[in-house]
């Protein structure tokens, strides 16, 4: 779950894996497979990072998230706010999820429906 970010921090940071692999004590080729999302990063090992760094996961998830809602919305051709609107309200339910997408890329009448189970 945290490959991604922890990526970005490094890189961020200029670190190396290894130096990542330090702070866990664990080896350079873990890091690697955290990174590529092949492992997870466990919640204490996560802890020990952001202690060690003075970081915050969170802020980055954030940032990362922000970044491509942005992308999309600019692809889509819809205001980020709307957009991440429609996702907060369609994300708690499939079916929704399913018309909010269809609607997005422009099919009436998922849109209309997606209304419809929204009000």
């Amino acid at each position: 779950m945290y490959g991604k970010i922890l990526k970005t921090i490094r890189k961020n940071k200029g670190l190396t894996q290894q130096k990542i692999a330090d702070i866990l004590d664990v080896t350079r080729s873990n890091i690697s497979k955290i990174e590529a999302g092949e492992h997870s990063l466990s919640e204490t090992d996560r802890k020990k990072i952001e202690a060690d760094l003075k970081i915050n996961f969170d802020d980055y998830s954030m940032d990362e998230y922000n970044l491509k809602l942005k992308e999309n919305a600019e692809k889509l051709k819809i205001a980020p706010k709307v957009l991440n609107e429609i996702l907060s309200v369609a994300i708690k339910d499939p079916e929704l999820l399913s018309y909010a997408v269809k609607a997005i890329k422009g099919d009436k009448e998922a849109r209309e429906r997606f209304i419809k189970l929204t009000e």
